[in-house]
Order: structure tokens, then C-alpha cells, then sequence
């Protein structure tokens, strides 16, 4: 009898500590703290407690490893501040923390050490802004599988239990590597057809077809982390996805502004195919019916937009999408702290940086092709880079401008885009206070002065993918880009190749004779380790380029691997060109963060609230609730740096 008393016992514990279901507050039953923290008191401990080791799916592999407060000063916040969470990857955190100043240096002069003490600044510098804070160490899992979403999962579970015991709960602070929510979103939407192959035809002018097509809005969409009451974590599915796709010529004439709810669709010309997406947060906003499985396509289209991420509160709203309810960035450096690989010598057993660690002429023995497989993500070089963001923040902080003007500047290249002009007019109509220098029709080296220019606040308009941004190639030829970037040149281009001392040999010379007009790693690099912006005050970018903010990679390989996000474009701006912060979007799109300026310069603005006031005004605009392709754009934009800071 005992024996089976034990046993139930057993299992009713089990039971309890087994995944539950999302209640209509969004809170996991496993999530919830099982010791509640005592009016008042600090609940931090019980929170971390409660989320280290989670296993979300029970499938024994644990998405939350470990998490420990590892604040220097140690202090105890109460449950009604107006709390800053600062989430530091594990693997930055030396396993012994030693006093202020004890730095046992690494071959670059860089330590773990070194990033604590200004981790300990960082921490002074947000409680004298008013955001009382903790940091915490973090290990999550950056195994081989490509499970990024269940991590995020686990995450926002942390971020949740947060949010439950301090209302006030203000938002987090990623400091390193962790998992990035993907999105994919598929809806019904009316296009012109001309020229596509449909069904076997050819499509003549004045076609239209429905394209219900599913696509990657973001690689890198925080709106998964910041809204805690959607329900995203039902929209997560892991692993490979094969999702239907479809491209149909109607058999009716559609509205001119698309299907309504409650069309039956007929074509008899169409294409059906499934495309494959990994490890994904699909947002599926079609809600269809169909009528019959005849050769023909027989569908009726219950709602235009199903709304599966958010709340039946944000569905009321004029413009339905999903918001922020707490704010969300990221400063890590490891997708772009790569260096020359040492174990890379060339015939004379010299590698591609000279005794000082500068650029010099490599003689290699055979053709190293496009040149990435030179680079390796360097440890140290990522210390030194977050060393050197800490500063910067600390010296923005401590270094602002008196009185209510605002330096700014705006530069554009591109056919199509707004230009730098109307660009300083879209951010002085939000702020009459701001005085913004202008670049039109911009050429790189244009691009290279207006970087070292006076701003507070930077506005790049220019046609842009994950690894770089596109100025003009008409600068004055090599001689003008190389004297712009200054003696070291990060990039290295085949000089010639051919026998030399009876040796076959490829020449490789630090250049820039092939860049052409991109604005990349290589340029931004080049500006770092010349100093070309160190005498600047550091600056918040804004960067309406498509996919600044993608991460390379990220459909195919999870956010551990080395192929992750490499060579990545506001990373980039954010380490190498004097950034504190980074506003930009991951999707091929044209639209600027509209009112960010509003909520970044007004009282007690920062940039956290540039992107709320972007996200309210998308809201409350009825209009663009009437394109289904435009209507979730703000989904698009995050945050990288330090989203505290103001402009003022």
C-alpha cells in the first residue's frame, strides 16, 4: 500500500512539472513561480530559479540551461521599479569574477574581465537614466539542432514570468548570442500577372491572379520577444515546413481592391507547389475553404486577414497588428568579429597581418577564390569590439550636447528612394529642434566623408541587403576610395598570380580596386581600425535599407553556426562605424519608421520609444489596414544596441 501511495505521489509530481497550456493570459503553467516572493521583495531569484533548466517540449534537451544574477554591486529592486532586464550570454562571463581592474589580458589585450567592469558601468549608467536593472548571466542552447524558436520560446517565458512580478517591467537587453525569431507570413493578395507563367501560360497584360504564396517577412523580428500576450508561441513550428503555396488566375473579376471575405474562387489556370521554410514562427493569415477536389481550384475566402499572432484586443485596433509591450535590442558582435584565420601562411610562412596586426601582401600558393574562407570569428576581436560598444555607450551617456538642437544627417544613393532631402524633412517635421545636413546621390567615398561628419541621429536611405549597402562607383577611381578609408585596408584583392623564384604564386594586396559601390564589412572595418570616427560623438543610426538587419543564413542554419549571420550590415554599422544603436528592418520593403523621431526626442524619449510611437502610428492608421502585403510592415523592424538611450 505504501509502495503504491509513493507511486502516485511520484506521479502527480511529474505531472505538475510537465509542459502546460497557454491560458488566455499567456502564461505556461510550468512557467509560473512555485514559491511566490513575499510583498515588496525582490521575486528575481525565484524567477530565474523557476526558468533555468527548461525543457519546453520534454524532448530532454534543455532550451534554458542556467541563469544567475551576477550584478558586482548587489542590490535588491522591488517589485514596482521600472525594471531593465540585461540578459549576458554565459560564454562572455568568466566563471570567476574578479575585482574591478584585475584584467588578465588576452594576446589582443582583451579579457572577459575587461567586459565586466564595463558591464558594471553599464549598469551605474542605466539606474542614473532612471532604469533600476539586474544582469544575468545566461546559457541557452546553441547546439547543432536548428531549434532557434524553441529557445525563443523558453526566452519569452523568461521575459513573461518577469513581466507577471514587476509590472513595470520596461523591457531586456540581449549582450551577446542568442536565438533570433523568424517570420513567415502567407496571405491572399491581388497582383498584376503580366509576363508570370500560371498554369502552363503565359500571362498577358492586364492579367491579375491571386498570390497566396507564403515568404520570410523577417529573419530577425523582436516583436516575437516584445509582445507577451500574442500568441506566437502556438504559431512556432520546428524544423523543416513544407507550406502550400498557390498562384491562381481567377475565373472572376476581382474588386479593384481585392478579394472580400465571403468570395468563391474558381481558376482553372493556376500553379500549386509547397515551398520549404526550418524552423520558423508562421503567421498564417488566410482562412480558406475549399469546395471540391476536381482538377480546377474551388476556394472561398472565409476573412482576408485571420490574424493568428495577436490579441483580440489588438484586432480591433484600425490598422489590426501585433505591438510591443516591452522593449527589446540586441548588442552582440560575434557575426561580424571575424578575422584572417592565423593558421592561413602564405610561401614565405607569413600570414595575412604583420607583426602589429595590420594588412599586408600575401603570396599564396594557389587561388583562394572569393576569399570567406579566410575569415574566422575571432573571441578576442569580439571582446575588444563589446569592450569598445561599452565605452562608446558610456561616453554618449555621459557627453551630451546642452541645449534642445539635435545634429543630424541624411544620406541617400538609389533610384526610387525618398532621397537624403526629404528625408531630413520627414525627421524635422517630427522634431523642429533637429538640424540635418544633407548628401544626395551619394557616391561610397561621399558616403566615407559624410561618416565623419558631426550627428547625433543618422539616416541612411540606400538600396541594401544583409551584408551591405549600395552608394555610387563614381568617386574618382581606387586612389580616392583608398585615400578616404586611410593606410590600413581591410580587404584583400589578387594582384596577379604566376611563377616567382621558380614558385607558382597568387598575389593578394590589402585594395580597394574592385568594391565598386558597396558599403560592407570590408569599408566599415577599414573605418574602425583607422580611427576615422573616433573623435565623433557616437551616434544612433536609422538605416531604411532592405535587410539591413537580416542575418545571412538564417533559414537554413541555426543561429550557433558559423555561417550565421557572417558579415552581417547593421552589425556592422553598429561596431565599426561609432553606433550606439541601430534601427533598421529585416525584409525587402521601402517604408521609414514613421513617428520614431516623435518618440525618440520627446521628453524623457529614447530610442525604446522611437519604435513604440512607429508601431502606434502603423496602428491607428485605418488605410493601411486595407493592404493586406503592408498592413504588418512594422513586424519588419528591431533594434540593435541599446534601446535606453536618448537623443537629447
Amino acid at each position: 500500500m505504501k509502495r503504491i501511495i509513493a507511486l502516485i505521489v511520484t506521479l502527480l509530481a511529474l505531472f505538475s512539472a510537465a509542459p502546460g497550456v497557454i491560458g488566455q493570459q499567456g502564461q505556461d503553467r510550468a512557467t509560473r513561480p512555485t514559491t511566490p516572493p513575499k510583498p515588496g521583495l525582490d521575486p528575481t531569484v525565484t524567477i530565474l530559479g523557476d526558468h533555468k533548466k527548461l525543457d519546453v517540449d520534454g524532448d530532454g534537451v534543455f532550451e534554458i540551461e542556467d541563469l544567475a544574477i551576477f550584478d558586482r554591486t548587489p542590490v535588491s529592486l522591488k517589485s514596482n521599479v521600472d525594471l531593465v532586464l540585461v540578459l549576458v550570454e554565459s560564454r562572455l562571463v568568466p566563471a570567476h569574477s574578479g575585482p574591478p581592474g584585475d584584467r588578465a589580458m588576452g594576446r589582443a589585450g582583451y579579457s572577459s574581465q575587461c567586459l565586466l567592469d564595463r558591464l558594471d558601468q553599464f549598469q551605474k549608467d542605466l539606474r542614473a537614466d532612471g532604469f533600476p536593472n539586474h544582469l544575468v548571466k545566461a546559457q541557452v542552447y546553441s547546439g547543432p539542432a536548428h531549434q532557434d524558436g524553441q529557445t525563443v520560446i523558453a526566452l519569452r517565458r523568461l521575459l513573461r514570468a518577469f513581466r507577471d512580478k514587476f509590472p513595470n517591467f520596461k523591457g531586456v537587453i540581449f549582450v551577446g548570442s542568442f536565438p533570433e525569431p523568424m517570420l513567415v507570413r502567407k496571405w491572399v493578395w491581388k497582383k498584376p500577372a503580366e509576363g508570370l507563367t500560371i498554369g502552363g501560360k503565359v500571362c498577358p497584360a492586364g492579367t491579375e491572379y491571386l498570390r497566396i504564396k507564403p515568404e520570410i517577412i523577417s529573419e530577425r523580428s523582436d516583436l516575437v520577444f516584445a509582445d507577451l500576450t500574442g500568441n506566437w508561441e502556438a504559431l512556432f513550428r520546428r524544423g523543416v515546413n513544407d507550406i502550400p503555396s498557390i498562384e491562381a488566375v481567377p475565373d472572376q473579376k476581382l474588386a479593384a481592391d481585392g478579394p472580400r471575405a465571403g468570395k468563391r474562387i474558381t481558376s482553372s489556370q493556376f500553379n500549386q507547389a509547397f515551398i520549404r521554410f526550418n524552423d520558423l514562427f508562421f503567421i498564417d493569415d488566410t482562412d480558406l475553404t475549399f469546395n471540391s477536389h476536381s482538377g480546377n481550384l474551388d476556394f472561398t475566402i472565409n476573412a482576408v486577414l485571420k490574424h493568428p499572432e495577436m490579441t483580440e484586443q489588438n484586432k480591433i485596433a484600425p490598422n489590426p497588428i501585433a505591438r510591443p509591450e516591452i522593449y527589446v535590442s540586441r548588442i552582440n558582435a560575434r557575426h561580424i568579429a571575424i578575422n584572417p584565420k592565423p593558421n592561413f601562411l602564405d610561401i614565405d610562412g607569413l600570414g595575412f597581418l604583420d607583426a602589429n596586426g595590420k594588412p599586408r601582401t600575401y603570396l599564396s600558393p594557389y587561388s583562394l577564390g572569393s576569399g570567406a574562407m579566410i575569415w574566422y570569428r575571432d573571441a578576442e576581436l569580439e571582446l575588444r569590439l563589446l569592450i569598445d560598444y561599452f565605452d562608446r555607450n558610456h561616453r554618449y551617456r555621459t557627453d551630451r550636447p546642452g541645449g534642445p538642437t539635435i545634429n543630424a544627417a541624411a544620406i541617400s544613393y538609389g533610384d526610387g528612394l525618398a532621397g537624403a532631402v526629404n528625408d531630413a524633412q520627414w525627421m524635422k517635421d517630427q522634431c523642429p529642434d533637429m538640424r540635418v545636413r544633407t548628401k544626395e546621390n551619394a557616391s561610397l567615398v561621399d558616403y566615407i566623408e559624410w561618416l565623419k561628419g558631426a550627428g547625433t541621429v543618422m539616416f541612411i536611405d540606400a538600396h541594401s541587403g544583409p551584408t551591405g549597402s549600395v552608394f555610387g562607383p563614381d568617386y574618382g577611381g581606387t586612389v580616392a576610395l583608398e585615400r578616404a578609408l586611410g593606410p590600413g585596408l581591410w580587404k584583400w584583392e589578387m594582384a596577379g598570380a604566376g611563377p616567382q623564384n621558380g614558385k607558382y604564386v597568387v598575389t593578394y594586396k590589402p585594395g580597394f580596386s574592385q568594391q565598386g559601390g558597396m558599403a560592407d564589412f570590408y569599408v566599415g572595418r577599414s573605418i574602425y581600425e583607422n580611427g576615422l570616427l573616433a573623435s565623433r560623438r557616437p551616434r544612433i543610426y536609422i538605416h531604411k535599407g532592405c535587410q539591413v538587419n537580416s542575418p545571412e543564413n538564417a533559414d537554413a542554419t541555426p543561429y550557433s553556426s558559423e555561417t550565421y549571420g557572417s558579415f552581417q550590415n547593421a552589425e556592422c554599422v553598429l561596431f565599426y562605424l561609432n553606433g550606439v544603436a541601430v534601427v533598421s528592418r529585416a525584409k525587402v520593403f521601402y517604408d521609414a519608421p514613421r513617428d520614431f523621431i516623435k518618440g525618440l526626442t520627446a521628453p524623457r524619449g529614447h530610442v525604446g520609444k522611437g519604435w513604440e510611437a512607429y508601431y502606434r502610428s502603423e496602428c491607428n492608421d485605418a488605410e493601411l489596414a486595407k493592404d493586406p502585403a503592408d498592413c504588418k510592415r512594422s513586424y519588419t523592424w528591431s533594434i540593435l544596441g541599446d534601446w535606453t538611450l536618448q537623443a537629447r
